[in-house]
Protein backbone atom coordinates (compact mmCIF):
# COMPACT_ATOMS: atom_id res chain seq x y z
CA UNK A 1 0.00 0.00 0.00
CA UNK A 2 1.31 3.46 -0.91
CA UNK A 3 0.87 5.37 2.36
CA UNK A 4 1.01 8.66 0.54
CA UNK A 5 -2.29 7.88 -1.12
CA UNK A 6 -4.06 7.82 2.23
CA UNK A 7 -5.51 11.22 3.07
CA UNK A 8 -7.95 13.89 2.06
CA UNK A 9 -9.01 14.49 -1.50
CA UNK A 10 -6.73 17.43 -2.19
CA UNK A 11 -3.56 16.94 -0.20
CA UNK A 12 -1.10 14.18 0.78
CA UNK A 13 -1.44 12.67 4.23
CA UNK A 14 0.97 13.32 7.05
CA UNK A 15 2.27 9.75 6.65
CA UNK A 16 4.97 11.21 4.39
CA UNK A 17 6.02 13.43 7.24
CA UNK A 18 5.73 10.62 9.78
CA UNK A 19 8.32 8.66 7.84
CA UNK A 20 10.76 11.50 8.53
CA UNK A 21 9.73 12.04 12.13
CA UNK A 22 12.09 10.95 14.91
CA UNK A 23 10.81 8.35 17.30
CA UNK A 24 9.88 9.50 20.78
CA UNK A 25 12.99 7.86 22.20
CA UNK A 26 15.15 10.00 19.92
CA UNK A 27 13.74 13.26 21.27
CA UNK A 28 15.61 14.96 24.13
CA UNK A 29 13.96 14.89 27.53
CA UNK A 30 11.43 17.70 27.79
CA UNK A 31 10.72 19.51 31.02
CA UNK A 32 7.15 18.75 32.02
CA UNK A 33 4.79 21.68 32.15
CA UNK A 34 2.61 21.79 35.25
CA UNK A 35 -0.97 21.66 34.03
CA UNK A 36 -3.24 24.56 34.92
CA UNK A 37 -7.00 24.91 34.71
CA UNK A 38 -7.03 25.54 30.96
CA UNK A 39 -6.33 22.50 28.73
CA UNK A 40 -3.90 22.67 25.84
CA UNK A 41 -5.65 22.19 22.50
CA UNK A 42 -3.09 23.10 19.89
CA UNK A 43 -2.88 22.69 16.11
CA UNK A 44 0.51 22.22 14.46
CA UNK A 45 0.84 23.52 10.92
CA UNK A 46 3.74 23.92 8.53
CA UNK A 47 5.17 22.40 5.36
CA UNK A 48 7.02 19.11 5.24
CA UNK A 49 10.55 19.62 6.51
CA UNK A 50 9.63 22.47 8.86
CA UNK A 51 10.05 20.25 11.92
CA UNK A 52 6.43 20.39 13.05
CA UNK A 53 6.26 16.66 13.74
CA UNK A 54 9.23 16.87 16.10
CA UNK A 55 7.90 20.00 17.80
CA UNK A 56 4.45 18.40 18.13
CA UNK A 57 6.05 15.55 20.07
CA UNK A 58 8.02 17.97 22.25
CA UNK A 59 4.93 20.02 23.08
CA UNK A 60 2.90 16.89 23.84
CA UNK A 61 5.62 15.78 26.25
CA UNK A 62 5.87 19.23 27.86
CA UNK A 63 2.10 19.56 28.32
CA UNK A 64 1.44 15.86 29.08
CA UNK A 65 -1.24 15.60 26.39
CA UNK A 66 -1.62 13.19 23.44
CA UNK A 67 0.14 13.95 20.16
CA UNK A 68 -2.45 13.14 17.50
CA UNK A 69 -1.44 12.82 13.85
CA UNK A 70 -3.75 11.94 10.99
CA UNK A 71 -1.23 9.45 9.65
CA UNK A 72 -1.19 7.51 12.91
CA UNK A 73 -4.99 7.58 13.06
CA UNK A 74 -5.23 6.04 9.59
CA UNK A 75 -2.71 3.34 10.31
CA UNK A 76 -4.34 2.46 13.63
CA UNK A 77 -7.78 2.13 12.06
CA UNK A 78 -6.57 0.06 9.11
CA UNK A 79 -4.38 -2.19 11.27
CA UNK A 80 -7.15 -2.54 13.87
CA UNK A 81 -9.71 -3.52 11.25
CA UNK A 82 -12.24 -0.92 12.35
CA UNK A 83 -15.21 -0.14 10.14
CA UNK A 84 -13.63 3.17 9.19
CA UNK A 85 -10.33 1.41 8.55
CA UNK A 86 -12.01 -1.07 6.24
CA UNK A 87 -13.67 1.76 4.34
CA UNK A 88 -10.35 3.55 3.98
CA UNK A 89 -8.61 0.41 2.80
CA UNK A 90 -11.14 0.00 -0.02
CA UNK A 91 -9.66 3.19 -1.46
CA UNK A 92 -6.01 2.64 -0.60
CA UNK A 93 -6.02 -0.87 -2.05
CA UNK A 94 -6.87 0.68 -5.40
CA UNK A 95 -4.41 3.52 -5.03
CA UNK A 96 -7.17 6.08 -4.54
CA UNK A 97 -7.37 8.96 -2.09
CA UNK A 98 -9.61 8.45 0.91
CA UNK A 99 -12.54 10.93 0.96
CA UNK A 100 -12.50 13.72 3.52
CA UNK A 101 -15.56 12.31 5.25
CA UNK A 102 -13.73 9.16 6.31
CA UNK A 103 -10.78 11.24 7.52
CA UNK A 104 -13.18 13.47 9.44
CA UNK A 105 -14.99 10.54 11.05
CA UNK A 106 -11.72 8.97 12.17
CA UNK A 107 -10.58 12.21 13.76
CA UNK A 108 -13.96 12.81 15.41
CA UNK A 109 -13.72 9.36 16.98
CA UNK A 110 -10.16 10.03 18.20
CA UNK A 111 -11.01 13.40 19.71
CA UNK A 112 -13.82 11.83 21.73
CA UNK A 113 -11.41 9.42 23.46
CA UNK A 114 -10.96 9.89 27.24
CA UNK A 115 -7.24 10.67 27.02
CA UNK A 116 -7.99 13.77 24.92
CA UNK A 117 -10.22 15.41 27.54
CA UNK A 118 -7.29 17.34 29.00
CA UNK A 119 -6.03 18.61 25.66
CA UNK A 120 -4.11 17.51 22.57
CA UNK A 121 -1.53 18.45 19.97
CA UNK A 122 -3.04 17.87 16.51
CA UNK A 123 -0.66 17.44 13.57
CA UNK A 124 -1.79 17.05 9.94
CA UNK A 125 -5.34 18.40 10.15
CA UNK A 126 -7.01 20.55 8.89
CA UNK A 127 -5.57 20.56 5.36
CA UNK A 128 -8.27 22.47 3.51
CA UNK A 129 -10.97 25.04 4.23
CA UNK A 130 -13.72 22.45 4.54
CA UNK A 131 -11.75 20.67 7.27
CA UNK A 132 -11.37 23.92 9.22
CA UNK A 133 -15.16 24.11 9.46
CA UNK A 134 -15.34 20.39 10.23
CA UNK A 135 -12.88 20.71 13.10
CA UNK A 136 -14.83 23.65 14.50
CA UNK A 137 -17.92 21.44 14.51
CA UNK A 138 -16.12 18.53 16.18
CA UNK A 139 -14.83 20.73 18.97
CA UNK A 140 -18.20 22.42 19.40
CA UNK A 141 -19.78 18.99 19.86
CA UNK A 142 -17.29 18.38 22.66
CA UNK A 143 -17.94 21.82 24.16
CA UNK A 144 -14.33 22.97 23.74
CA UNK A 145 -12.30 25.38 21.59
CA UNK A 146 -8.77 25.65 20.25
CA UNK A 147 -6.21 27.37 22.47
CA UNK A 148 -3.67 28.07 19.75
CA UNK A 149 -2.38 27.27 16.27
CA UNK A 150 1.37 26.95 15.68
CA UNK A 151 2.72 27.49 12.18
CA UNK A 152 6.38 26.58 11.67
CA UNK A 153 8.00 28.38 8.76
CA UNK A 154 11.18 27.96 6.73
CA UNK A 155 12.59 29.10 3.42
CA UNK A 156 11.64 26.81 0.53
CA UNK A 157 15.26 26.02 -0.33
CA UNK A 158 15.94 25.03 3.27
CA UNK A 159 12.88 22.75 3.26
CA UNK A 160 13.96 21.05 0.04
CA UNK A 161 17.47 20.49 1.36
CA UNK A 162 16.16 19.09 4.65
CA UNK A 163 13.73 16.68 2.99
CA UNK A 164 16.25 15.54 0.39
CA UNK A 165 18.90 15.00 3.05
CA UNK A 166 16.63 12.89 5.22
CA UNK A 167 15.42 10.93 2.21
CA UNK A 168 19.02 10.09 1.33
CA UNK A 169 19.78 9.06 4.91
CA UNK A 170 16.70 6.82 5.04
CA UNK A 171 17.01 5.43 1.52
CA UNK A 172 13.67 6.88 0.38
CA UNK A 173 13.98 6.65 -3.40
CA UNK A 174 10.42 7.96 -3.85
CA UNK A 175 11.41 11.37 -2.44
CA UNK A 176 12.54 12.71 -5.79
CA UNK A 177 13.06 16.46 -6.33
CA UNK A 178 9.79 16.53 -8.27
CA UNK A 179 7.84 14.75 -5.49
CA UNK A 180 9.28 17.05 -2.83
CA UNK A 181 8.46 20.26 -4.70
CA UNK A 182 4.99 18.92 -5.55
CA UNK A 183 4.16 18.33 -1.89
CA UNK A 184 5.43 21.79 -0.97
CA UNK A 185 3.32 23.30 -3.76
CA UNK A 186 0.22 21.46 -2.52
CA UNK A 187 0.79 22.72 1.01
CA UNK A 188 1.28 26.28 -0.22
CA UNK A 189 -1.90 26.15 -2.29
CA UNK A 190 -4.30 24.33 0.00
CA UNK A 191 -3.07 24.47 3.60
CA UNK A 192 -0.93 27.56 4.11
CA UNK A 193 -3.88 29.93 3.41
CA UNK A 194 -5.75 28.40 6.35
CA UNK A 195 -3.42 30.14 8.78
CA UNK A 196 -4.98 33.47 7.86
CA UNK A 197 -8.30 32.24 9.27
CA UNK A 198 -6.64 31.38 12.56
CA UNK A 199 -4.70 34.65 12.59
CA UNK A 200 -7.98 36.54 12.34
CA UNK A 201 -9.23 34.56 15.33
CA UNK A 202 -6.19 35.63 17.33
CA UNK A 203 -4.93 32.05 17.63
CA UNK A 204 -1.89 31.98 15.33
CA UNK A 205 1.68 31.64 16.59
CA UNK A 206 4.12 31.83 13.68
CA UNK A 207 7.60 30.54 14.55
CA UNK A 208 10.76 29.95 12.49
CA UNK A 209 11.27 26.18 12.36
CA UNK A 210 14.99 26.41 11.63
CA UNK A 211 17.32 26.38 14.59
CA UNK A 212 18.09 24.53 17.82
CA UNK A 213 15.22 22.32 18.95
CA UNK A 214 15.04 23.60 22.51
CA UNK A 215 15.09 27.23 21.40
CA UNK A 216 12.27 26.61 18.92
CA UNK A 217 10.19 24.88 21.58
CA UNK A 218 10.73 27.78 23.97
CA UNK A 219 9.69 30.27 21.28
CA UNK A 220 6.53 28.28 20.51
CA UNK A 221 5.51 28.19 24.16
CA UNK A 222 6.29 31.89 24.53
CA UNK A 223 3.99 32.63 21.60
CA UNK A 224 1.26 30.39 23.02
CA UNK A 225 1.63 32.25 26.31
CA UNK A 226 1.08 35.52 24.46
CA UNK A 227 -2.12 34.13 22.91
CA UNK A 228 -3.32 32.87 26.27
CA UNK A 229 -2.67 36.22 27.94
CA UNK A 230 -4.57 38.02 25.23
CA UNK A 231 -7.58 35.96 26.33
CA UNK A 232 -6.94 36.86 30.00
CA UNK A 233 -5.74 33.32 30.62
CA UNK A 234 -2.42 32.19 32.07
CA UNK A 235 -2.34 28.48 31.39
CA UNK A 236 1.36 28.56 30.56
CA UNK A 237 2.63 30.63 33.48
CA UNK A 238 4.03 27.59 35.28
CA UNK A 239 6.34 26.79 32.36
CA UNK A 240 9.90 28.10 32.56
CA UNK A 241 12.49 27.78 29.77
CA UNK A 242 15.78 26.12 30.56
CA UNK A 243 18.52 28.55 31.57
Amino acid sequence: MDDRRVGCLTTPLAIDQLAMRPTTSAIPVIKKHKRSVVPHRILMMGPQGSGKGTQAQRLAAAFSVPNISTGEIFRANIKGGTELGKLAQQYTDHGDLVPDQITNDMLRDRLSAPDVAGGFILDGYPRNAAQVAELDEMLAELGVELDGVVELTAEREELINRIAGRAADEGRADDTPYAITKRLDIYAEHTAPLTEEYRERGLLARVNGIGELEAITEQIISELDRIAESEHSHYLTNWQPKK
